[in-house]
């Protein structure tokens, strides 16, 4: 097959969309479309390389939805041919739907027989057609009664599923040929299930969602199988099909679905040709459990009241479950209990046993859910309050260590008013007891007392007589003639000894006790450990019993044991005392510590909330499951910053704004980690806060009007614009230039300060005209913000200057205010000067005195707008004194206006 010849399903669904496929379409059986007899048309073959072919009269039209099995025609030339079938989408649109590649080696018939696996699916109304790289190869044959309406047009190889437009300016109709090329084509095969027929088997247990089966199907041709489209014929509301992932699910509850569910399933193509499968569903019911049957309980022969005597636990996944006697017995019976949805077994009021009539009651349990029931047990003994009494006990006896396995020690009696059989047991108070009671209360030894060293037992005896239990009663047996055994009398400890970890080397963490009546007795102790790894940290004296810890220094968190068992034995040197001593490691809290001592981030200013970058904090802790808490200090600045206790992490708690000089750019915290213990560790952490451009150039006020005069000359100030900018450094230096290409030329010019100047006579701009320009105030960050100037032209000599600022007058503009403000201004003037003259005479002692004038001359300063330079005015040209005295004038103004004095 051709490498383009993949066909994407949603081509096969638009097709069946665009030529309504239905169950009533034409299938296909054996046929041919196409020339007849393709060796007839082997007149002449066309030399155009690159060519697309179609068909589009009838004899090449298919009629039928099949396949194409082989390919027929006659070339004139050596080379491939791309065989192809077209389809109508809309209006003049084809789609190439498929294609098959052949490579001639010889003029002549050629039979192509296309494998099923890359057979063509036709639909009715599909055009044969073909494409070659090179020249033609198909035949043709010309003139009158040959076939009408086939086109071609030059192409290139075009993928399977594009489409092309076959009215096109370069489509060219040929009414006079029959070109020697035709197809066989034969039924498609129809699709089928690869996983059906299938049976699968659940219980009504199962919910909702629950995946039962996902069909899987086929088709052995290719351009099929994306086009196959799966539906359900058999409805069934327990069960739930989707027909995108194929799917079969629980629909709801099973609950009355026990049974067989056959469900049928279509799989279609487009001819459509189908298949049928059945997936069985067999439900089975999930019978109730009883949980806690069969069971017994003990009753008292004298109750008369009803009463609940057992609660019964059953369940059903799905159904309601009712439990009843199985067995008609008058003194039980089987109920709900009270305001509960649970079954219980009662006695019932006055059943009037008689223990010695029937004692034992074994009741059928019966509970079911509606389809299926279980069955299971209770049994009632019958109690007869009467318990048996030991009548020879407590008592005490002695025995010799003379005495040999099986010696009678003892006879215990009792006495039972129902005559119930007896039952005797009996405990010791030692570990190793050489005693047994028999059946009968006689009570043996059990092995020979003459190895015996311990001086006394107490035995507990019980007696039972399948109702009551009584006892213990004691009998006292002390042996005779023996020597006084060693004791370990301080092990084994209620809890285990606990030893902290650096605990210092040969410390002493325990001592054994011994109790020996013959105190000349001389002791011997000994030590092993369970596991062996103690005794690399612990260690006993053998003369005194004094445990300490050995010549290794106690690590808990690479310790491979925690706890250790260990053996100690004692001995006299006749007779011996083994008992246990349990050491547990315990932990210290050991203080964290951070891997660096100094960590560095850098971040720009930003809004409170910011997250700084991770400064990457590696806290390391002996203790391996500690937690760790963090904290800073960073001085002065500590509040402008919130540090997350858990992670380290930090973000600004302020807005943070290096422009307002308040903020420092360079900050070393003082870190802590703290663990649960509360010990600490420290490391600095290194901030540097950098200045971004958050802050644009501002306009006060944001447009201007300045007259200037028709005569005015070069170098003339019409006017200043004020401009701030709250940044600093870099991004707060402001850079002012103006927008006049609209005038044609440069007239104005402009300086760092604002003042804007005449660079050329204004005369060609006539006069009374009012121009705009604009003011553009860059800042160091490349921010832009423009301001409107409207220049009026005037035909005075005398230069007016103005700033008009909307909405407001300020103090000198309210022309109300001169006359006072003047007059007080003088006034001030005088008062000033006088205290200024008195203070240079008295304040120059030892220094020749001041003149009147040195004391009030001018004290020239530079006041420069913040990040400018001192502002260096135009170059004053040459003018008659006239002029000179107008452009001075201009000048003052200016710098009234501006509110800055210059020098000069």
């Amino acid at each position: 097959m051709h490498r383009k010849g993949t066909v994407c399903c949603a081509f096969v669904f638009f097709y069946m969309l665009i030529y309504q496929i239905t169950d009533s379409a034409t299938v296909c059986g054996n046929g041919y479309k196409g020339e007849n007899d393709p060796q007839s048309k082997n007149n002449h073959v066309d030399s155009i390389t690159g060519l697309s072919y179609q068909m589009t009269s009838s004899q090449y039209t298919f009629d039928c939805c099949g396949v194409i099995d082989q390919w027929q025609a006659y070339l004139g030339n050596n080379g491939t041919i791309i065989y192809q079938v077209w389809r109508l989408t809309s209006g003049t649109t084809y789609k190439l739907v498929g294609e098959n590649s052949y490579t001639a080696t010889s003029r002549a018939e050629l039979t192509a027989t296309i494998p099923t696996g890359q057979q063509i699916t036709v639909l009715p109304g599909d055009y044969i057609g073909w494409w070659t790289s090179g020249v033609d190869l198909v035949y043709y044959k010309l003139g009158s009664g040959e076939e009408n309406g086939n086109l071609y047009q030059t192409t290139t190889d075009l993928s399977v599923g594009a489409t092309l437009n076959w009215t096109s300016s370069s489509v060219t109709t040929r009414n006079d040929r029959s070109y020697a090329i035709g197809a066989d084509y034969a039924a498609n095969s129809a699709p089928n299930f690869t996983n059906l027929p299938a049976t699968v088997s659940i219980t009504n247990a199962k919910t909702a969602g629950y995946l039962l089966h996902t069909l899987s199907f086929t088709d052995s041709n290719p351009y099929d199988v994306s086009g196959l489209a799966v539906t359900r014929q058999t409805t069934n509301t327990y069960f739930s099909f989707d027909a995108t992932s194929y799917q079969v699910t629980v629909a709801s509850s099973l609950s009355g679905a026990v049974g067989t569910h056959p469900l049928v399933f279509h799989v279609a193509d487009i001819c459509p040709q189908t298949g049928t499968g059945t997936l069985t569903i067999v439900v089975s019911n999930v019978p109730p459990t009883i949980h806690n049957l069969p069971a017994t309980t003990d009753l008292s022969e004298d109750v008369i009241t009803e009463s609940l005597i057992y609660s019964i636990n059953v369940s059903d996944p799905t159904e309601t479950v009712t439990c009843s006697l199985a067995t008609t017995n008058v003194s039980f019976l089987v109920k709900l209990k009270n305001g509960t949805s649970d079954w219980g077994l009662y006695v019932q009021s006055n059943p009037k046993f008689n223990y010695d009539t029937r004692n034992q009651y074994s009741l059928s349990i019966s509970c079911t859910d509606g389809i299926d029931t279980v069955n299971s047990t209770f049994t009632v003994y019958l109690l007869r309050n009467s318990p048996p009494v030991i009548t020879n006990l407590a008592n005490s006896v002695s025995v010799a260590t003379t005495a040999t396995s099986g010696y009678t020690v003892f006879t215990v009696t009792a006495t039972d008013a129902e005559n119930d059989q007896l039952f005797f047991n009996m405990t010791c108070n030692k570990a190793v007891c050489p005693f047994q009671i028999l059946d009968s209360g006689i009570i043996q030894l059990t092995a020979d007392l003459k190895s015996s060293t311990t001086p006394g037992y107490d035995l507990s005896v019980y007696v039972y007589d399948g109702t009551s239990l009584v006892g213990p009663r004691v009998l006292t047996v002390t042996i005779s003639g023996i020597n006084s055994k060693p004791i370990i009398s301080n092990l084994p400890l209620s809890s285990a000894l606990s030893v902290p970890e650096n605990t210092a080397l040969r410390t002493s963490v325990f001592t054994v006790s011994v109790s020996d009546a013959d105190i000349e007795d001389t002791h011997t102790f000994t030590m092993t450990s369970s596991p062996g790894t103690g005794m690399n940290h612990f260690f006993i004296n053998t003369s005194t019993g004094v445990v300490s810890t050995a010549n290794n220094i106690i690590d808990y968190e690479t310790a491979p044991s925690k706890s250790f068992n260990f053996t100690v034995t004692m001995t006299d040197g006749k007779d011996s005392d083994i008992n246990t001593l349990q050491i547990g490691l315990s932990n210290v809290n050991e203080a964290p510590s951070f891997s660096q001592t100094l960590y560095s981030i850098s971040a720009s200013e930003a809004m409170a909330g910011t997250a700084l970058p991770d400064p990457g904090f590696a806290s390391s802790d002996p203790d391996s499951n500690d937690t760790h808490q963090y904290s800073q200090n960073c001085g002065n600045a500590t509040g402008y910053f919130r540090m997350a206790s858990a992670t380290g992490r930090m973000n600004f708690s302020v807005d943070y704004d290096v422009d307002s000089l308040l903020f420092p750019t360079s900050i070393v915290c003082i870190v802590t980690v703290t663990d649960a213990g509360g010990l600490t560790g420290t490391t600095s952490l290194s901030i540097r806060i950098s200045d971004i451009n958050d802050n644009v150039p501002v306009f006060i006020p944001s447009t201007y009007s300045f007259f200037v005069s028709y005569y005015a000359g070069t170098a003339t100030v019409i006017g200043i614009v004020n401009v701030s900018d709250a940044d600093v450094g870099t991004y707060g230096t402001v850079t002012l230039t103006l927008n006049q290409t609209s005038l044609g030329a440069a007239y104005f010019g402009i300086t760092s300060r604002g003042s804007i100047y005449t660079q050329r006579s204004v005369s060609p701009l006539g006069s009374g005209s009012t121009i705009l320009i604009q003011v553009l105030a860059t800042d160091g960050g490349g921010v832009v913000t423009t301001a409107t100037v409207t220049v009026v032209v005037s035909d005075t000599t005398t230069v007016s200057t103005t700033t008009v600022a909307t909405g407001y007058k300020t103090l000198l503009q309210d022309g109300r205010n001169i006359a006072w403000i003047s007059v007080s201004s003088i006034i001030g003037l005088v008062i000033i000067g006088v205290l200024i003259w008195f203070l240079c005479e008295i304040n120059r002692k030892g220094a020749p005195k001041l003149t009147f004038r040195q004391c009030f001359g001018r004290q020239r300063k530079t006041h420069t707008i913040k990040h400018q330079k001192p502002e260096q005015m135009p170059r004053e040209p040459e003018r008659s004194e006239n002029s000179v005295r107008v452009w001075r004038d201009l000048y003052e103004r200016h710098n009234q206006n501006s509110g800055r004095t210059h020098l000069g």
